[in-house]
């Protein structure tokens, strides 16, 4: 059996993420979302972020949001601290200067497209006791919790067994 390369394991990871992104999206009502390195850092299962592996996440978001930009760190300027992506146009809408992914989409002019920040489910949530216990196979190991979950997620979602509203935030996320 091949294993997979670096770069084709990435693309799988964004373009579940991409999924995700785009149901927040609808589900939501907006046009594009604001991501922190945080949740980055958990879609991905990474803490470092190299620039050649933030250009293809965005090579690979592409195809869905189009409209994409990157907010680097203040410490280092080589590694991501947001990314904003939509399908509408969203550069000239944004405030300029150096704010917090919040109040950067907060700030959004008018007649610019709706944009909300992205929420993961609570990692309290991730923790297996109580009702998780029987999931525990299919997470326990050195795989990536959060990947696991939305994986799971969009499968089931596919095959219409569960609602697009089944897990949090998307319950009770809140739209900037």
């Amino acid at each position: 059996m091949k294993q997979i390369d670096l770069r084709e394991g990435a693309r799988r990871q964004h373009r579940t993420a991409a999924m995700y992104a785009m149901i927040f999206c609808w589900l939501e009502g907006v046009d594009g979302i604001g991501i922190a390195r945080r949740e980055l850092e958990r879609l991905l299962g990474l803490k470092r972020f190299k620039k050649t592996r933030v250009e293809w996440l965005m090579t690979d978001l592409k195809e869905l949001f189009p409209y994409q930009i990157p907010y680097w760190s203040t410490r280092n300027r080589d590694s991501i601290g947001a990314l904003i992506i939509a399908r509408k146009p969203i550069e000239p809408y944004l405030a300029k200067g150096a704010l917090t992914l919040e109040k950067r989409l907060v700030g959004i002019s008018d007649g610019g497209p709706r944009l909300a920040k992205l929420e993961l489910w609570s990692l309290k949530d991730a923790e297996l006791g109580g009702v998780f216990r029987s999931l525990a196979p299919f997470l326990t190991d050195r795989a990536n919790y959060d990947e696991r979950l939305l994986s799971a997620y969009l499968a089931l979602l596919a095959q219409g067994q569960i609602r697009a509203r089944s897990i949090g935030p998307l319950v009770g996320s809140v739209s900037v």
